[in-house]
């Protein structure tokens, strides 16, 4: 209470807002999204891509390369239809009985 003395604070920021600041984090640091083991990534190591490990292989003396990469982020506050609620398919088809 000593910061706002008793009194009520409020903040809103629109869905607009946090897309548009989530897009200018994925252009400006690409790196937060992009990672590779050298041979595989494009561009400078720590500066395109962030730099992995090679995946053991057991018995052998080398790792295999592989690159990530991530998609463009977004924000929905309010989707159409909510993960939780979409329709379960059956996968028998609608004909099929079992």
């Amino acid at each position: 209470m000593a910061l706002t003395l008793g009194h009520a604070a409020y903040a809103a920021v629109h869905e607009n807002g946090f897309t548009k600041f989530i897009h200018q984090i994925f252009v400006t640091r690409r790196t937060y999204f992009h990672f590779a083991v050298p041979p595989l990534g494009s561009g400078v190591p720590g500066v395109d891509f962030q730099i992995l490990p090679p995946l053991p292989v057991p018995g052998a003396s080398y790792g295999l390369a592989y690159s990530i990469d991530l998609g463009e982020p977004s924000i929905d506050f309010h989707p159409k239809t909510p993960p939780w609620l979409c329709p379960h398919r059956s996968p028998w088809g609608p004909t099929s009985s079992a």
